[in-house]
């Protein structure tokens, strides 16, 4: 099962010690040089979670047909997502 934003979160914080600088980031959610980071990924697990969840794998296992058939959906996100210029 793939992960949530909220669990990949979550699993940041859990049993980790990070240092940045010499210094020990407590919480690495909220850290600013973190932040900005775990924004991005966390809705992108949401998305991929969303889209496993919506998969159907009720009927007989053709693993390599599902497999191509969500990656192509995938695919087909990625591509619709609007793309941030730098400038």
């Amino acid at each position: 099962m793939l992960r949530t934003g909220q669990q990949y979160k979550d699993g940041l914080q859990k049993g980790r010690e990070i240092w940045m600088d010499g210094e020990q980031v407590k919480e690495v959610t909220t850290h600013p040089a973190c932040k900005p980071i775990v924004d991005v990924k966390a809705p992108r697990f949401n998305r991929l979670h969303a889209l496993y969840k919506s998969f159907d794998f009720s009927g007989p296992l053709d693993l390599v047909k599902k497999c191509a058939d969500l990656s192509d959906r995938v695919d087909a996100k990625r591509m619709a997502m609007p793309v941030k210029s730098a400038a």
